[in-house]
C-alpha cells in the first residue's frame, strides 16, 4: 500500500438510526468518484483503494 501523508487524509463519520440509508448513501458517492465501478451492495470490511 502506498505511504500517503496526513495532509491528503480525510475522516468522515456517516451517523444515522438503522435502516436510513448510510450504506447505500456511501456506495453512491464511492461509485460517483470511480472508486467502486458500480453501486451495488460490498462485502463488509471491504478496503477502497
Amino acid at each position: 500500500m502506498p505511504a500517503h501523508s496526513s495532509a491528503n487524509l480525510r475522516t468522515l463519520a456517516f451517523v444515522g438510526h438503522a435502516g436510513v440509508g448510510k450504506t447505500t448513501l456511501i456506495e453512491a458517492l464511492l461509485a460517483t468518484s470511480g472508486m467502486l465501478t458500480s453501486a451495488t451492495r460490498s462485502r463488509r470490511n471491504m478496503v477502497i483503494r
